[in-house]
């Protein structure tokens, strides 16, 4: 597939191109001869020096240069015992040397912890940072901004560039610059163009980079590429002018030494010229880290908030890069420079945290940046093209994750924490006496939804009647219920709010909670998190290896398969099935305490265990929160207005088998998510073939798929337990009128009717009926497809049975 949009995209840049030069670049006639080594004697030396594969340390053949800084920094001890991993730190020096590393410095939570360097280098030791330059050169601009030195990221280059003043290039804008966006040619170096060797190794670089034609329209694609990082060195020394600063004593003032940066080297293209911006930049490793170390700390910031922010922002051309700077959140297997590029870089896996950005020098020169959890690494080494991007920052991600579990078995060791057990199985006591259950969660975690919420289509439907409404309403009203929403081929058609009630109102989710975790699965496998189904629980739960439960897999726990002990009720307060629901560490208690009863995958039994015990695989795979991740990879991409969820403690793990609080719509759009096959507008959100794997029933309970129950033969009581148990069923008076039905069924009545068929939901959310008109599972459904089917014709095939 990727093959074919690239094809696609060169044959377009072709036709582009043959129309920009034919029609509207007159001024690229007026072209130069490119310096090649047999007209310039600085290229011809460069040439020479590169074709023998120098060191990155070796810098002597690289000059002229100026001068960045002087201070002469000491980097601060090392305090290994700081970071909780010291095998993660031993894992990242291993892989980095293995691949030609030279040296190596981690930052943790405001502490150095780890240097590691190879014979004869250290963190003062000058390297080729290669494209990390560019990000530097990124910061700059952004600095000369905030100081009104350049007016904004906005501006069109030729307002810097008289040479393009008047030329279709100088409307490029420097965010295009930054974005890598230009448009611009791209010669690789080695090319068959010799403006790819001139532009790095000649004595006219700025002259060889007025050269390049455009060929795509500006803010159209992103194609990595040296020479936009050179012109937005050339505007940003154009700008300096009036200042009388150079490139080199800017950068040492604005940024270089407010870090208290050692002395670096700039490579320059002859005697006076300009520095090479793309590359060129020949600093220590320390330095590079207090850079990194900026970005995470406020109290180092030499750049505004705003200016970071705008730093890191993803680009709409490519959601894995910012200003000259890549960002961890878009993942792919392999990362790609652009259209033009044959090299790939291999990410084996998502990062563990969703704000990881990076500068990228050719072949392993990096500074990982991760700001939420205080993480900055710097690394080189000699050039290595098999290089993974994602091992290192993961590896020491795992550490702390790793190491939070430990914690987390420690505290929930402690007495303190049956304290507050105790107090809270003592409310849950009180209100089962009354016959109800909890009705309020303390504490909770926001879930933030999506900033901008997308309304879904409203339409009247022409064929629900009056009496039916009428009839929906008084429904609503009778059974206690807070919404009733009615969904049919691309809009909302009915939609009432009940007993003080409306649309923004947050309704208890109870197991609702429980399909939502199935999507929540099925987002962490399509973005690469998780390999599929059948994975072991034990990949991410460390506690399960080796033990009985060894064998689980998720989709066992999703279709409550798992041979954990059966949901049950007991007023004892030692009994794990409470313990498991209100413990402050009812994960743990999971892990721990809650019996495996049968063989895995040998038999259904409904229990809140399976479902719980999801929130820390998503945590451990994905390095989020279980609110995090709903909230980003869920609710973001469907539109949805947020609420909140139950946590088992402040800063604590969320419940993911119930207790979160979300709009009627929210829990509409999950249902429509999978109506839709998974897509949401034609993005694919959920793996091919996933929502036919949430809906296949198994074999030890043809009324349950994950997370759903389906319609099925019929049977007048279906209950959440295995149908063998003869409890907490619930009526179902006639037969579904579609066989293909399923729903999301939660305590207290809380139903989403799918029917793809007719492609129609029907939600009822609220609290639970009154005792003396108990619920009927069929009726709603069957009275609006009756109607459905009377008004337009359409044909019935109900569910089989009665």
């Amino acid at each position: 597939m990727t093959k074919v949009v690239f094809s696609m995209i060169k044959h377009a840049r072709i036709v582009t191109g043959i129309v920009l030069t034919l029609f509207v670049l007159p001024s690229n006639a007026n072209v130069q001869a490119v310096p090649t080594p047999t007209t310039d004697p600085v290229m011809a030396r460069n040439m020479k020096a590169i074709a023998t594969m120098p060191s990155i340390t070796s810098l002597d053949w690289r000059k002229p240069t100026a001068t960045v800084g002087g201070n002469a920094a000491l980097l601060a001890e090392v305090k290994q015992k700081h970071f909780p991993s010291t095998a993660s730190i031993k894992a990242v020096q291993d892989y980095s040397d293995a691949h030609d590393g030279k040296g190596l410095l981690i930052w943790y939570d405001g502490q150095l912890v780890a240097q590691h360097f190879a014979e004869n280098i250290s963190d003062k030791t000058l390297f080729a940072g290669f494209s990390m330059h560019k990000s530097l050169i990124a910061l700059a601009v952004l600095a000369a901004i905030e100081d009104g030195i350049i007016g904004d990221l906005d501006d069109s280059i030729g307002s810097y560039l008289s040479p393009w003043k008047d030329d279709l290039r100088g409307k490029i804008t420097l965010r295009q610059l930054l974005q890598q966006s230009s448009g611009l040619a791209h010669y690789a170096f080695g090319s068959a163009d010799p403006k790819g060797n001139a532009l790095v190794l000649s004595s006219a670089i700025n002259k060889t980079a007025l050269q390049y034609p455009l060929v795509d329209l500006p803010g159209t694609l992103f194609n990595y590429n040296n020479v936009n990082a050179q012109l937005a060195g050339m505007v940003l020394e154009q700008a300096l002018k009036d200042s009388g600063k150079t490139y080199a004593e800017y950068l040492t003032e604005r940024i270089w030494d407010p870090l208290g940066n050692n002395e670096a080297r700039l490579w320059l293209e002859d005697e006076g010229g300009s520095p090479r911006f793309f590359m060129g930049l020949h600093a220590g490793l320390a330095d590079w880290l207090r850079i990194g170390v900026m970005l995470t700390d406020r109290d180092q910031q030499v750049l505004s908030t705003e200016s970071l922010m705008a730093f890191s922002t993803p680009s709409d051309l490519n959601k894995g890069y910012g200003l000259n700077v890549w960002l961890g959140g878009n993942w792919h297997p392999k990362r790609h420079y652009g259209p033009t590029t044959p090299m790939v870089i291999p990410h084996v896996e998502p990062y563990l945290a969703p704000d990881v950005l990076f500068f990228d020098g050719f072949g392993g020169q990096r500074l990982y940046v991760v700001p939420s959890a205080g993480l900055v690494v710097a690394r080189f080494g000699e050039v290595n093209v098999t290089y993974d991007d994602s091992i290192i920052v993961n590896t020491l991600l795992r550490g702390l994750l790793d190491s939070d579990v430990k914690n987390n078995r420690e505290a929930y060791e402690n007495k303190a924490s049956d304290d507050v057990y105790n107090q809270r199985f003592e409310v849950l006591l009180s209100e089962a006496r009354k016959g109800s259950s909890l009705t309020a969660y303390d504490p909770l975690a926001l879930l933030q939804g999506a900033k901008k919420i997308l309304a879904l289509p409203r339409n009247k439907a022409t064929w629900l009647n009056t009496q039916t409404r009428s009839w929906l309403s008084g429904l609503g009203v009778e059974s206690n219920s807070k919404a009733i929403m009615l969904w049919h081929k691309g809009h909302v058609v009915f939609e009432e709010y009940f007993n003080e009630a409306d649309a923004t109102t947050l309704v208890i989710s109870r197991s609702l909670s429980k399909p939502m975790s199935v999507i929540a699965v099925g987002r962490a496998i399509q973005q690469g998190f998780i390999r599929d189904l059948d994975v072991p629980a034990s990949v991410y739960l460390k506690e399960w290896r080796g033990t009985d439960k060894a064998q689980i897999t998720l989709r066992h726990l999703l279709q409550m398969r798992s041979g954990l002990a059966p949901q049950g009720y007991t007023p004892d307060p030692k009994d794990v099935m409470n313990r498991a629901y209100l413990h402050p560490y009812h994960i743990e208690v999971i892990l721990h305490e809650y019996p495996l009863v049968s063989e895995p995958g040998t038999r259904y039994d409904y229990s809140n265990a399976n479902s719980e015990i999801i929130a820390p695989i998503i945590e451990r795979a994905t390095g989020r929160r279980y609110a995090q991740w709903l909230t980003e990879s869920v609710l973001v991409p469907l539109g949805a207005a947020g609420g909140d969820i139950w946590v088992n403690r402040i800063g604590g793990t969320a419940h993911s088998g119930c207790c979160a609080r979300l709009p009627a719509e929210t829990y509409l759009r999950l249902a429509l998510l999978q109506l839709q096959d998974g897509i949401w507008q034609g993005e694919r959100l959920l793996p091919e073939g996933y929502v036919q794997e949430i809906i296949t029933p198994t074999e030890t309970n043809p009324h349950s798929g994950m997370g759903v129950y389906l319609a099925g033969t019929y049977v007048e009581g279906r209950g959440a337990a295995n149908p063998e148990f003869n409890y907490g069923k619930t009526k179902h008076g006639e037969v579904y009128l579609d066989r293909d039905l399923y729903l999301f069924d939660g305590n207290g009545n809380q139903v989403i009717y799918v029917i793809p068929r007719h492609d129609l939901i029907i939600l009822r959310v609220g609290v639970a009926p009154p005792k003396d008109t108990p619920w009927d599972n069929s009726r709603l459904p069957n009275r609006i497809l009756r109607e459905f089917s009377e008004a337009t014709g359409a044909q019935l095939k109900p569910q089989a049975g009665q």
